[in-house]
């Protein structure tokens, strides 16, 4: 299991239990939410891309909610959902299943090498990853109570604790 958050990022509490036993049991990935709406940039083919896909190998999406999510904001927008990436833990395992990595070897490996031609993002290519391989009970996306994001409320936080203060 991999934690990444942003460099300007903070826990100041633990979160709330059943949040904190979640991401030690069966999900494979959790984060601050998913952001629908306008939001086109390195989107290119991708949509096209990941449907393509889906028909060669004879597969449906096996998250039918967030692929209905992705579709229709194709689809209305011209734009596809992004998970929040400042927070975020995955499940190597899952990443590490046989589809998943064809699935991403077919986005970054074959010609014509489509995310260094489009630049499709992670953010993008990762709501598409958790529609296309993670059942929706694998997903958690909400906010987790103890975290912070921004510099300035980060380093308030660290003024506050007794023993990160210049003195000690």
């Amino acid at each position: 299991t991999i934690l990444r958050f942003d460099t300007d990022s903070c826990f100041v509490a633990a979160g709330a239990v059943e949040e904190d036993e979640a991401i030690t049991s069966g999900h494979v990935y959790r984060n601050n939410g998913l952001r629908v709406g306008k939001n086109d940039t390195w989107t290119e083919g991708l949509y096209e891309f990941a449907t393509s896909y889906m028909e060669a190998n004879h597969m449906k999406p096996r998250n039918a909610r967030l692929w209905n999510i992705v579709r229709k904001t194709w689809e209305e927008e011209q734009s596809l959902p992004i998970f929040y990436k400042n927070f975020e833990i995955v499940r190597v395992s899952f990443f590490r299943r046989r589809d998943v990595m064809a699935w991403h070897e077919a986005l970054t490996e074959v010609m014509p090498f489509r995310v260094l031609r489009h630049g499709w993002s992670d953010v993008r290519t990762r709501v598409l990853t958790m529609a296309l391989f993670a059942e929706p009970e694998w997903i958690i996306t909400k906010k987790h109570e103890g975290y912070r994001h921004g510099r300035p409320v980060c380093n308030d936080y660290y003024k506050s604790q007794d023993w990160l203060s210049e003195e000690s």
